[in-house]
């Protein structure tokens, strides 16, 4: 009744693989599982390739980089079982009945189930993983509703999946599964949270992590712009905020002034968040004010 659909990038998936297989062969169960590998020139790509055929499952190698949304509408449009279970290369198990306990629910009339992400292992000892660790312990773990939203563990009824499908419009790295999840909602259909989570063990560095978060700006200024319901995101309220004080640009460029020291302190062994959301609202500023100027 399920279809486990994996969406990978540049990961050796080698112990995910063993405990899904593990699982299913433990409880019996009917799952298809279907995995989308992103980078076709990883390194990864022939062990995790021989690994599959191990297992019986179907590793499906992009010609070329799809993009996260693009990555799963596809995964979707091959997948034989009508409720579909997305879960992210990088995860890993933390019970053994996580397909099982998704199961209880594949004849029932829900809507959308959200499984949820843990960062509930031990800090990394490596100071540079400390900042993506500590952002996904008070941010990504948080749920219940839209705005916590994550592609990362959910399951979903394909016929509504066809209808909603990600949004390929979205460039690059961010806020897909936010847009995901508001639209879903805004059409009606209900998202429920459940205590099934998988651990995320794919921690970027904390150069790579706060310029990724830097530059998932531009696909929330993009969605800000083209959506016709006013968002509930604190970064566009903030932006909107001080644009009718005309205050905008003063306080771009004063975070501005101390993003050296903001960026050294996100490096640190105890990163302020805070910190990151300040670089992230002078990233909309700017991209806000660009966008009024070319107009």
């Amino acid at each position: 009744m399920l279809a486990l659909l994996i969406c990978n990038y540049n990961k050796d998936i080698g112990q995910l693989l063993a405990e899904i297989h593990t699982e299913i062969c433990a409880f019996d169960l009917s799952v298809e599982v279907l995995i989308g590998e992103d980078c076709p020139d990883s390194t990864f790509n022939e062990i995790n390739r021989m690994n599959c055929k191990k297992y019986g499952f179907n590793y499906i190698i992009n010609p070329y980089n799809l993009g996260r949304a693009k990555n799963r509408n596809q995964l979707a449009s091959i997948a034989n079982k009508p409720n579909l279970v997305f879960i992210d290369g990088d995860a890993r198990y933390v019970n053994p009945k996580f397909l099982t306990n998704y199961s209880i629910y594949s004849n029932q009339s829900f809507e959308i189930i959200v499984g949820g992400v843990s960062y509930n292992f031990d800090r990394p000892t490596d100071k540079n993983l400390i900042l993506h660790w500590t952002y996904g312990r008070e941010r990504e773990s948080q749920t219940g509703s839209s705005g916590n939203f994550h592609s990362f563990n959910f399951m979903i009824k394909k016929e509504i999946f066809a209808r909603l499908k990600f949004s390929e419009a979205f460039a690059g790295y961010g806020y897909e599964d936010t847009e995901f999840a508001s639209r879903a909602m805004l059409d009606g259909f209900s998202l429920k949270y459940i205590d099934n989570p998988l651990f995320h063990y794919g921690l970027n560095r904390a150069d790579i992590f706060i310029q990724n978060q830097i530059n998932a700006i531009a696909n929330l200024y993009y969605w800000a712009e083209s959506s016709e319901i006013p968002l509930e995101n604190k970064i566009v309220k903030i932006n909107n905020y001080l644009k009718r004080l005309k205050l905008n640009r003063i306080v771009a460029v004063g975070i501005k002034s101390l993003q050296i020291l903001l960026e050294k302190q996100l490096k640190s062994k105890n990163p302020i968040l805070f910190f990151l959301d300040l670089l992230k609202l002078k990233t909309y500023i700017e991209l806000d004010c660009k966008n009024q100027f070319t107009v």
